[in-house]
């Protein structure tokens, strides 16, 4: 590759980065952004047909076509033998990437295809993806003859193939790491290497324990992070069902804790939405049940989520807002689900003995959370002068690694 191809392939690159930025792995983005690059082609250089084709399995296969008004000559999804195409001879070398009439070239002209469309003028051009294997090709021709084309038009065709190129390499690669995340996932959920720990929820007054949050963890030869692994579920389609297992573990644990403690559990609110909560949870008694939406969570129907949550407060269930003081969201999720419990986020709580700004930001909560009648947990305690601030301050629960880290729940109880 010379400098000057290899300039122009590195600015494609950077090109097509840009576009599949704004693209969401999702196929139809992809596929609306390379029709429209295909319909540029058609329109630009006057031509009846172009298409984007791709070579599979010894045939030539059309993947995006864009036709003038009343040209009905290929769809996509059609196909036909490889070696009785244009594409293989244009990739292979047998004929030019330029033909201004099929009729006039012998090569072009033997073809049985040129007869029956018929084929005129004629630009190919092979595709390449960054591996160098070639993906197909990136064609446009017309019925009829067309002598006005030049090297500059092909070089415009050679443009918006590299670019193809580029953007189908990297949606190739996308759709290959969706597929990889998704087997990570169905390994966690067919092999049941989903388990859970609990961390516990201290009265900070006199220490005793109160309540526990169950958190994810996954066994294995490929440890996810909890958030790691919901996020990639949430990607693939499967949050519902690993939702659900989060749910049978925790039914176990509360049948295990009784009404000695409460257990809470981080649900999403797209997950509250969607399942059958109501169903999962049983007949059980959900007095000792605690319901988390974290701050983090965007949430777009508050009336929706409300009416989904209530059934589950008729019987017992608490309403949680997570990592309050971190953002705004928090605020809003506390005015609008009226929760009964809120968690302080942890960088408020940390070094919050030393930092007079964090003091007065704990305070107003803790204030707020008495008027409402709301019980209020710091999170993330994990020093004596952290403590004795917040026993000062007179919040009411705590959790962190001072009282103990998470343990796996057949430890919790004996």
């Amino acid at each position: 590759m010379d400098v000057a191809s290899g300039g122009r392939a590195k600015q494609v690159g950077l090109l097509a980065d840009a576009i599949l930025d704004q693209l969401s792995v999702g196929e139809s983005s992809f596929s609306d952004t390379m029709s429209c690059l295909v319909q540029s082609v058609r329109q630009r250089l006057g031509m009846e047909v172009a298409f984007v084709s791709e070579f599979v399995d010894g045939r030539r296969m059309f993947r995006f076509v864009d036709s003038g008004e009343g040209v009905e000559i290929i769809a996509v999804g059609q196909g036909g033998p490889l070696d009785e195409s244009y594409c293989q001879r244009v990739a292979d070398g047998r004929l030019p990437e330029l033909i201004h009439d099929a009729q006039k070239l012998p090569a072009a002209r033997d073809l049985p295809v040129t007869q029956a469309l018929p084929v005129g003028a004629h630009v190919s051009v092979p595709i390449r993806l960054g591996n160098g294997a070639v993906f197909g090709t990136f064609c446009t021709f017309s019925r009829y003859p067309d002598d006005s084309m030049n090297e500059r038009d092909l070089a415009m065709v050679r443009v918006f193939a590299d670019l193809a190129g580029a953007m189908i390499s990297k949606h190739l690669f996308a759709l290959e790491s969706v597929q990889q995340m998704r087997c990570r996932i169905l390994d966690v959920i067919n092999n049941e290497r989903l388990t859970m720990v609990g961390q516990p929820i201290v009265e900070l007054q006199n220490g005793n324990t109160v309540g526990y949050e169950l958190l994810a963890r996954v066994n294995g030869p490929q440890p996810l992070r909890p958030d790691t692994l919901f996020d990639q579920a949430a990607r693939v389609g499967l949050a519902n069902t690993l939702g659900e297992m989060t749910v049978a573990h925790t039914r176990e644990v509360m049948s295990r804790a009784g009404n000695d403690h409460f257990i809470t559990l981080n649900l999403t609110p797209e997950f509250i939405l969607q399942a059958d909560l109501c169903s999962l949870f049983g007949k059980d008694d959900l007095d000792n049940l605690v319901v988390e939406i974290t701050e983090h969570a965007i949430i777009k129907d508050y009336a929706a989520l409300r009416d989904r949550l209530a059934p589950l407060r008729k019987r017992g269930a608490r309403v949680a807002i997570d990592d309050a003081g971190a953002g705004y969201a928090s605020l809003r999720h506390i005015l609008q689900l009226m929760p009964d419990i809120i968690k302080l986020d942890i960088s408020l709580i940390k070094d919050i003995d030393q930092d007079a700004e964090r003091q007065a930001l704990a305070s107003a909560l803790i204030s707020f959370s008495r008027c409402r009648n709301y019980h209020l947990i710091a999170e993330g305690v994990e020093r004596a002068g952290e403590l004795a601030t917040l026993q000062s301050l007179g919040t009411e629960w705590g959790q962190g690694y001072l009282f103990a880290r998470p343990e796996p729940v057949h430890t919790l109880w004996h």
